[in-house]
């Protein structure tokens, strides 16, 4: 909604849709008590049995009520488009985006700047490791949407490609065991109160191992024919 109502990309619209993305997380989860999937449903997802205890009828009604609310809440928003003191922001999504670019030349410029709104865990929620989110968005990019057999696009109802699971599974297997966590609160041990309190913590130089870490699996991954 961002993109499409602004004629050029800029910080200020990075700016909104960060706004906009902690207004949603933060309604979703006054309406439906944690942005977490797993607190929500009760089950393990790791775990087969987890996975399909989502075909339970409360557990699906449970989905589809809130996936209701979020289409809702969607078509009845309008975009945050205040101008802001800010001027600049270093997102850990766009600098996964610009290393991969300049190491191996994969990128995608409408993907890298939705991901801006990812920032300090999903609108500064503390939720999903950015970086990590972006990675992932690489490889759904090379593999997640590309037939094996003939290169046309894939059945979006259709599983992911084999080399996608493969490749995003083993990286949120390797992350999880280096940095403990996928959650950004969990990893970095606080929680961002705005903007400058997220860029202030990222101007330390605390999320360069992260990184790196990222960088140079997906990489060997997206060069891994």
């Amino acid at each position: 909604m961002h993109r499409a109502a602004s004629q050029s990309w800029d910080i200020s619209n990075e700016i909104n849709l960060i706004h906009d993305v902690q207004k949603f997380v933060n309604s979703f989860e006054q309406k439906f008590g944690s942005p977490l999937c797993r607190d929500r449903t009760s089950l393990d997802l790791k775990k087969f049995t987890g996975k399909i205890g989502l075909l339970i009828p409360s557990k699906a009604k449970g989905c589809v009520r809130q996936t209701a609310w979020g289409m809702n809440y969607i078509l009845e928003s309008k975009v945050n488009s205040s101008d802001s003191p800010i001027k600049s922001i270093d997102h850990c999504s766009t600098s996964i985006f610009e290393e991969i670019k300049n190491r191996i030349g994969i990128s995608d410029l409408y993907l890298q700047q939705l991901s801006t709104g990812l920032s300090g865990g999903i609108g500064l929620s503390g939720g999903g490791c950015a970086a990590l989110s972006a990675a992932i968005m690489l490889l759904g990019l090379k593999f997640g949407n590309k037939s094996i057999k003939d290169g046309k696009r894939r059945n979006p109802l259709r599983l992911a490609s084999p080399k996608f699971n493969k490749s995003a599974n083993k990286l949120i297997k390797l992350f999880k065991e280096k940095f403990g966590s996928l959650e950004c609160r969990d990893i970095t041990n606080t929680t961002f109160e705005d903007i400058e309190n997220f860029n202030e913590y990222r101007s330390k130089g605390r999320c360069n191992e992260i990184n790196k870490f990222i960088v140079d699996f997906t990489s060997k991954a997206l060069l891994n024919k």
